[in-house]
């Protein structure tokens, strides 16, 4: 839960500075930090798993469709809403009142 709650702060920050920033090339620098952080610290979030899990599943993977959804789709979505609410909302409510 903890990497997919880290995850979806690095999605929404990405997705915060890509709107804040007036010129292509500062959107895509903007996007850059956080993509690499998501990636190289191989977090999850629900929406990349969905089209991964799936696809290693067609592809031959060892894995149940019960277990993907349940102990990493579920948990993944659970993970990133408690990102949300505590890193993006919560930061966001104690920074500006």
């Amino acid at each position: 839960i903890g990497k997919a709650a880290w995850a979806n702060w690095l999605v929404n920050l990405a997705i915060f500075q890509a709107t804040t920033a007036t010129s292509t090339i500062g959107k895509m620098a903007g996007i850059w930090g956080p993509i690499v952080l998501f990636v190289g610290l191989g977090l999850e979030h629900s929406v990349a798993n969905m089209f991964f899990l799936p696809l290693g599943k067609l592809s031959g993977a060892h894995a149940d469709w019960p277990s993907i959804l349940v102990w990493n789709i579920m948990l993944a979505c659970l993970g990133n809403a408690l990102g949300a609410s505590i890193f993006v909302c919560g930061m966001q409510w104690y920074a500006l009142g």
